[in-house]
């Protein structure tokens, strides 16, 4: 009768190991799906980005070295400002999904510094 006892035990402990190491499992299996859509998310953001080559640095060139005399002209002033507010938007484009990836928690904030340096950004916002 000890004999029986002892194996209805030791089958209702192994059912409950199996029943644990599903739940765990589960869990692992969630938070690898979670963070497969978080790396998805960030990726999606990085691809829109615009690319930093010499086009994205001659706009913040042209952005930060910008003078506060416009031309003469109406025409050349308009041809002027048209091209400092692209130039600067295409800029502030590329911050502002920078800014989304620390917000969103798909960067950390070493992560980002690493990428891009905040002087640029703060050069910009003074002169303006």
């Amino acid at each position: 009768m000890v004999e029986y006892e002892l194996l209805n035990t030791l089958q209702s402990i192994s059912y409950i190991a199996g029943a644990t190491g599903v739940c765990i499992a589960a869990f692992y299996y969630i938070q690898i799906l979670r963070n497969a859509e978080k790396e998805k998310r960030r990726q999606n953001i990085l691809m829109r980005m615009p690319p930093m080559d010499k086009t994205w640095y001659d706009c913040w060139w042209f952005v930060r070295n910008q003078d506060d005399k416009l031309p003469d002209d109406m025409n050349e002033r308009i041809q002027y400002l048209d091209e400092l507010n692209s130039k600067r938007n295409m800029i502030i484009r590329t911050y502002d999904l920078v800014g989304l990836l620390y917000t969103k928690g798909l960067m950390n904030l070493e992560e980002i510094l690493e990428i891009w340096p905040p002087a640029g950004i703060i050069i910009i916002f003074e002169k303006n």
